[in-house]
């Protein structure tokens, strides 16, 4: 996944990571190009280009459809992003950098 910005080529010792990277996803719109304007809980929020991670095989095929893309909504169980085929992105903790950014 690229995330813009100075920041996320930063990195702290894992014992200083905040816990804050297990906030949930509260809001998510999707952009062309398979990018996601994602806000968590915390009110931290940014745009995640998927496409370098979307293998677009199995449950992720449909997604290829920019239309299906689209259909992306919040799992408020998860915490996380998922489409109406039950693909998800799993963790939501991928989506944020070591300081708990979203990835811009």
């Amino acid at each position: 996944m690229r995330c813009g910005g100075p920041r996320s080529a930063q990195f702290k010792p894992i014992a200083h990571l905040k816990l804050n990277m297990l906030k949930d996803i509260v809001a998510a719109n999707a952009f062309n190009n398979y990018r996601l304007h994602l806000r968590f809980e915390d009110g931290v929020e940014g745009v995640v280009d998927l496409a370098p991670i979307l293998s677009f095989r199995g449950v992720f095929e449909p997604l290829k459809d920019p239309a299906y893309f689209a259909q992306v909504r919040v799992d408020p169980e998860l915490g996380s992003v998922v489409w109406p085929n039950g693909a998800d992105l799993g963790s939501r903790r991928s989506l944020r950098t070591p300081h708990g950014d979203a990835c811009i």
